[in-house]
C-alpha cells in the first residue's frame, strides 16, 4: 500500500486471486470508514481516477409472490454512486396495472443516515 495523496491510496497485489477477492469481496472498510475502490487499467493514472462508485449488497423485501425467484431470494449486488441518496424502496407496477412497494436493506454500511439516505453521517432517529 502506498499513500498517493490525502485519503488516496494505491494497493498493489502480487496475485490475480488477491485482486479478484478485493473486487468481489467488498464493500471494504478501514477504521469504520467506507473504502471506495477501483481496479486500474493498464496505463491508467491513479491520481486521475474518479472514486465515486461503490459495489454493495442489497436485500429486497416485500416482493410480490409472482415476482419471487430463487435468484432474488439471495442478495443483490449493485453498483451505486456514493454521492447520491440511497433508495429506501421502489414502486413495482404489476402487469395488471396494480403496484407494490419493494423495500431495500443495504448491508455492511457503517455511517449511513436512515433519514436522508446518504453515506458519511448517521441519524438513526
Amino acid at each position: 500500500m502506498k499513500e498517493l495523496s490525502n485519503n488516496l491510496f494505491l494497493f498493489q497485489f502480487f496475485h490475480e486471486l488477491d485482486v479478484e477477492r478485493m473486487v468481489k469481496g467488498g464493500p471494504w472498510t478501514f477504521n469504520q470508514h467506507l473504502l471506495l475502490l477501483k481496479e486500474l487499467g493498464k496505463g491508467e493514472n491513479p491520481l486521475q481516477v474518479s472514486l465515486v462508485m461503490m459495489v454493495i449488497w442489497v436485500q429486497a423485501h416485500d416482493i410480490p409472490v409472482g415476482y419471487k425467484t430463487k435468484r432474488l431470494a439471495k442478495r443483490i449486488r449493485v453498483n451505486i454512486d456514493a454521492r447520491l441518496p440511497f433508495k429506501r424502496h421502489m414502486k413495482l407496477t404489476n402487469k395488471d396495472g396494480g403496484s407494490n412497494w419493494i423495500n431495500f436493506q443495504y448491508e455492511r454500511l457503517l455511517s449511513f443516515c436512515f433519514f436522508c439516505g446518504i453515506i458519511g453521517h448517521t441519524d438513526k432517529f
